[in-house]
């Protein structure tokens, strides 16, 4: 019985809910029919609130499901300089209200949405900083109703940028597409950009951020923002823009980048990067010239340090292709750092560092090393003074230059383990080839080598061993047991042969 009551009662409500939906509806059909009556009305009630003259052409009306709106069209700003065209143009103007929304928040404004279409306007950045719109009064107010709006749409739109803090020179966005929603249950604002760039620039540009906290307060925001970028002109961007003495001189790509903020500060990011036919000129006169590169980025600042990772890498340059490269690197609060490298191609290295080393400096002899080879699974670890340390990882094929009297080598392979005081190095190589013309006479083939080689130190001596060393060359064949010390006197060493 009780349930039949209460199915009646729902009947009955949902009966006269509809009836006052559809008088409601009615009522506000007749209205929109009167609306063009008060054109000229609500064209004052807009002067007094935005001090701008501006003028109403044609004022119609719609609906669209529970949202009934008004359209302004032929809107005109009239310029204070008689026969010079108005420094805002604007198309149209549609304002609207979610009736359900308003049911739900009883809010007006927050149940409201607008929209311009075909905005025209001048954007400038004055010499201290502040933002004005070209022929709209400058104010010290903030428009935070901005913030309370359900959702406002900017269309079909061209915006002029200039920066007159850095002396920048006008640029034109043709085309932008602009929404804002604020969301009234959890006070958060949604922001959606699209834009063609300036054909110089690149092809086009999208921004979508969602926030918490007063837009006009930037210490107080937080949330998320992704940019995406295609078809970027890299000479054109980096103009002006580089360190003394670089020159980027050609390259262009794609940029995707996810990034989160805390307190307006950039605590988190993610991206992906590609880029294609780059030369990058340093003031030495060296040109770096990547074919093409692609891979991904993170970086996460966390407890006072940051971590940052590099995965997969892939670069082709000078005839030669490194793909798959991944490593990390962490600096921690106590400045402590970490590192790892899941895979690395040292010949990538020794095609790029030398562009960075001055030939002047006291690491010039090293962009001679050229090392190659490939890096896997390396760990390190070291403390903030470096006094302290550990290292353990793969190398395969490892070889370097002759430099600075130094012995050239090529195809090395093994396993390293150890820190600053003990360690060892497991050799497990074929056909390696030494150059040590000070000491051998010709170059020195060596097929195999094979066993351990430990280290440690204490106070007052190194000393290397191995329990068993197996060497072939094509002179001889060898196993053997041994131990050097080498005292830090300076007195001789001693090596005994077990």
């Amino acid at each position: 019985m009780l349930i039949k009551h209460f199915s009646r009662a729902s009947r009955h409500l949902l009966f006269w809910s509809l009836i006052t939906v559809a008088v409601t509806l009615t009522v506000v059909r007749i209205f929109l029919t009167q609306v063009n009556s008060y054109k000229t009305e609500l064209e004052q009630h807009i002067q007094q609130a935005i001090q701008l003259p501006i003028h109403i052409g044609k004022l119609d009306t719609n609906m669209r499901g529970f949202s009934p709106g008004l359209i302004l069209r032929d809107i005109r700003i009239d310029n204070a300089t008689p026969n010079n065209p108005s420094p805002m143009q604007l198309q149209e103007v549609r304002i609207g209200i979610d009736l359900l929304q308003l049911i739900l928040t009883r809010d007006p404004i927050a149940a409201s949405w607008v929209t311009l279409l075909g905005l025209n306007i001048d954007v400038i950045r004055n010499a201290d900083g502040k933002i004005s719109i070209k022929g709209i009064p400058s104010s010290d107010e903030q428009p935070t109703w901005l913030m309370q709006g359900s959702k406002y749409e900017i269309l079909q739109s061209q915006v002029r940028w200039q920066d007159l803090q850095n002396h920048g020179k006008s640029i034109s966005f043709d085309r932008i597409d602009l929404v804002l929603k604020n969301h009234y249950l959890d006070g958060s604002h949604e922001l959606h950009a699209v834009t063609r760039l300036p054909e110089q620039y690149g092809d086009s540009l999208r921004i979508s951020a969602d926030v918490t906290g007063n837009i006009f307060e930037p210490t107080s925001l937080q949330g998320q923002l992704y940019l995406e970028a295609n078809n970027l002109q890299g000479p054109e961007l980096a103009a002006d823009k580089l360190p003394q003495g670089l020159n980027l001189a050609s390259g262009s790509g794609d940029l995707k980048i996810w990034t989160h903020w805390q307190n307006a500060e950039l605590d988190q990011f993610a991206g992906y990067f590609q880029a294609q036919q780059i030369q990058l000129d340093n003031p030495q006169g060296k040109s770096l010239r990547l074919d093409t590169i692609h891979g991904n980025i993170s970086w996460l600042h966390q407890n006072g340090g940051w971590r940052l990772g590099v995965y997969d890498l892939d670069i082709f340059a000078h005839h030669s292709h490194w793909p798959n490269a991944e490593f990390y690197l962490a600096h921690q609060s106590n400045g402590d750092w970490s590192a790892l490298i899941k895979q690395f191609d040292l010949n990538a290295l020794s095609y790029i560092a030398p562009w960075f080393i001055d030939p002047q400096s006291q690491y010039a002899d090293l962009s001679q090393l050229n090392p190659s080879g490939k890096l896997q699974e390396v760990k390190l670890f070291a403390n903030s003074d470096w006094q302290h340390y550990a290292l353990q990882g793969q190398f395969d094929n490892l070889g370097i230059n002759p430099s600075n009297g130094m012995a050239s080598l090529q195809g090395l392979s093994g396993q390293i383990n150890g820190s600053e005081s003990q360690g060892q190095i497991v050799f497990n190589s074929e056909n390696i080839e030494i150059n040590a013309l000070e000491v051998f006479r010709n170059k020195l083939f060596v097929p195999y080598l094979n066993g351990k080689i430990n280290w440690h130190q204490n106070n007052e001596h190194w000393q290397i061993s191995s329990e068993k060393l197996a060497l072939d060359s094509a002179d001889f064949k060898t196993s053997s047991r041994f131990q050097l010390t080498l005292p830090k006197n300076h007195n001789a060493p001693n090596l005994q042969l077990l």
